[in-house]
C-alpha cells in the first residue's frame, strides 16, 4: 500500500474516532438534560483545542516535518479518549480531556493535510483534486461511520462508543509508527518564481474561503454539538440522529465528487453565490421541521454548501502556496473552521437557551447572510483586482 493511501486510512480512523467520541459526549449531555447552554460550551470547548493548536501546529509541520506533527496530534488523541474513559464519572476531569479531543486532531490535521499536498507537488490540476477528492471522502466516510456506529452502541451502554474510539486511535498510532518519515519542506526558498495566473487567482480565492469557513462551520458547531438537543425534542431516537448526519455526510461527499469532475467553479463568483444560497435554503428547512425528514431535507442542502466551503478552501490553500509554506496555508484553513465552530457553539448556545431550540438554526441563518456580505466586499476590494491585473497581463501577449 502506498504512503498516500494509508495516509487515507488515517484520515478516516481520525475523524471515526471523533465522530464518535463527539457523538457520545453530546449525547450524554442531552439526554441528562444539560440544555443548550451547556451543550454549546462544551462544544466550543473542543473547537477551541482544535483553533489554539492550528497555527502553531502548522509552522511544526513545516519545520519539523508532516510524520512528526501528524504523530504528536495522534498520540494526544489516543490521550484523550483513554482519559475521557477513565475519568468517565468524574465530570471536570472527563471534559478537560474531551478538549484534548480537539487539540489532537487540529494537530493530526496540521501534518495530514500538507503531506498530502508535498506528495502531489507538480502534479496537474486533475490529479490534486482527486487527493484531495479522496481525502475529504476519507474524513467524512469516517465521520459518518463514527457517528453511526455510535448512535447504535448508544443504545446498548453509553460509554460503548467512547471505548470504540479508544480502539480507534490507537489504529491511528499504530498505522503513523509504522510509516517511512517524511523529508520536512524547507524553511525558505532561495528563489521565488513569479506567481502563475492560477496561483494568484487561488491566493485570492482564497481569502474568500477564510470567511466562507468561519460562516459554514459555524452552522456545523451548531448541528455538531446542538443538534442532540432538538432531537431530543423531537423524539428522534439516537439511531436516527444518527443516520440523519451519516445522511448530511453523503451529501457533502456527493458535492465533493461533483467538483473533482468539474471545472465550472474554479475562481467564480457564480459558484459560489449558489452555495450559499442552497446552504441558506438548508437552514430555512431545519428552522420549521416538525420531524426527521424535515431534518434529513434540511441538513442535506446545508451539507452541500460545507461540502463547497471545505474542498475549495483546501484547493485554494494547497494551488496557492509553495511547499515550504504548505503547512501554513493549510493550517489558517483549519483555524478558520475551528473558529467557525467556537463561535457557532456559543452563540447557538446562548441564544437555544434563551429563545428555545430552534434558535441556533436561525442564528446560523442570520451569520451566513452577514459572512456573505463580507465575502462580498473581499471579492470587490481584494479578488476582483486581481481579476483585472491577470487579464491585464494576459491581453499583453495577444
Amino acid at each position: 500500500m502506498t504512503i498516500k493511501r494509508q495516509l487515507y486510512v488515517v484520515t478516516f480512523l481520525i475523524d471515526a474516532t471523533c465522530g464518535t467520541f463527539i457523538f457520545a459526549v453530546g449525547r450524554l449531555l442531552a439526554e441528562e438534560s444539560a440544555g443548550l447552554l451547556s451543550l454549546g460550551v462544551v462544544g466550543a470547548v473542543a473547537a477551541a483545542g482544535w483553533a489554539i493548536i492550528a497555527l502553531p501546529a502548522g509552522q511544526l509541520s513545516d519545520r519539523c516535518g508532516r510524520r512528526f506533527t501528524t504523530l504528536l496530534g495522534a498520540s494526544l488523541l489516543l490521550i484523550s479518549t483513554v482519559g475521557s474513559l477513565a475519568f468517565q464519572n468524574f465530570r471536570g476531569p472527563f471534559l478537560a480531556f474531551y478538549f484534548l479531543c480537539g487539540v489532537g486532531a487540529g494537530a493530526s490535521y496540521a501534518g495530514l493535510i500538507p503531506w498530502l499536498g508535498d506528495l502531489d507537488s507538480g502534479a496537474s490540476r486533475k490529479d490534486k483534486t482527486r487527493t484531495l477528492m479522496i481525502f475529504c471522502f476519507a474524513w467524512n466516510l469516517g465521520l459518518l461511520g463514527g457517528k453511526t456506529v455510535a448512535g447504535l452502541l448508544f443504545v446498548v451502554n453509553t460509554f460503548a462508543p467512547i471505548v470504540l474510539a479508544v480502539l480507534l486511535s490507537g489504529a491511528v498510532l499504530i498505522l503513523l509508527l509504522r510509516l517511512p518519515s517524511d523529508a520536512s519542506a524547507p524553511e525558505s526558498e532561495p528563489a521565488l518564481p513569479p506567481m502563475a495566473v492560477d496561483q494568484r487567482l487561488s491566493v485570492a480565492f482564497g481569502r474568500m474561503c477564510w470567511v466562507a469557513n468561519i460562516a459554514g462551520t459555524c452552522c456545523v458547531g451548531i448541528v455538531m454539538y446542538l443538534l442532540s438537543d432538538l432531537a431530543v425534542a423531537l423524539d428522534v431516537s439516537a439511531p436516527g440522529q444518527g443516520l440523519i448526519l451519516g445522511t448530511m455526510r453523503v451529501a457533502v461527499m456527493v458535492t465533493y465528487l461533483a467538483m473533482h469532475h468539474s471545472d465550472f467553479w474554479h475562481h467564480r463568483l457564480g459558484a459560489i453565490i449558489g452555495a450559499r444560497i442552497l446552504g441558506l435554503a438548508g437552514l430555512a428547512v431545519v428552522c420549521v421541521a416538525t420531524g426527521p425528514f424535515g431534518l434529513l431535507i434540511g441538513l442535506s442542502s446545508l451539507g452541500c454548501m460545507l461540502g463547497f466551503n471545505y474542498f475549495s478552501s483546501l484547493y485554494y490553500a494547497i494551488s496557492g502556496s509553495s511547499d515550504c509554506r504548505r503547512g501554513r496555508a493549510c493550517a489558517v484553513v483549519e483555524f478558520t473552521l475551528s473558529l467557525g465552530v467556537v463561535m457557532g457553539t456559543l452563540l447557538g448556545g446562548f441564544t437555544g437557551a434563551a429563545l428555545g431550540v430552534r434558535a441556533p438554526y436561525q442564528t446560523g441563518f442570520v451569520v451566513v447572510v452577514v459572512m456573505f456580505i463580507l465575502e462580498l466586499l473581499v471579492f470587490l476590494f481584494y479578488v476582483a483586482p486581481v481579476h483585472a491585473a491577470v487579464k491585464k497581463t494576459n491581453s499583453r501577449h495577444f
